[in-house]
């Protein structure tokens, strides 16, 4: 978004981000991690900067892991960007997501699974607890 755009105190910015924090949090991964242990307003997630963000748990990455993780979540932004007349609830339609965001959204998921070394195939419970796994090593470290 532009910065004729100001974001409420109801949303939480990463100023200055990189394309691979992006595609972290455009992930099953973090969306998981997300409907864990964020709090909810009426029947929406309210991410949290101390609770949801701080904490998410992330795997040791090599300068090579966050450049190609952040190819693929530049890769979400470029499909989006292919649509300049649809606003964020059209593209997130799941009846009418285009084809190439879909893609490469898929994409993103399967690069960030890899590097949490979890399998295409993890269900969301194995997701969650190679999560709280993590982040247990990396609390008590």
């Amino acid at each position: 978004f532009g910065p004729e755009i100001i974001a409420s105190n109801a949303l939480l910015t990463v100023p200055g981000a990189s394309h691979f924090v992006f595609a972290l949090l455009n992930s099953n991964v973090f969306n998981i991690w997300n409907r864990a242990v964020s709090g909810r307003l009426e029947s929406r997630y309210r991410i949290s900067q101390e609770i949801t963000y701080n904490n998410f748990p992330v795997p040791t990455l090599s300068k090579d892991d966050e450049i190609a993780l952040g190819s693929v979540g530049l890769g979400i932004l470029e499909a989006r960007s292919t649509h300049p007349t649809s606003n964020l609830a059209d593209l997130y339609n799941p009846l009418t997501m285009p084809i190439d965001l879909r893609k490469a959204h898929e994409k993103n998921n399967k690069c960030v699974l890899a590097f949490y070394g979890l399998k295409q195939t993890s269900t969301d419970a194995e997701i969650l607890t190679t999560l709280f796994e993590l982040y247990s090593a990396m609390a008590n470290a």
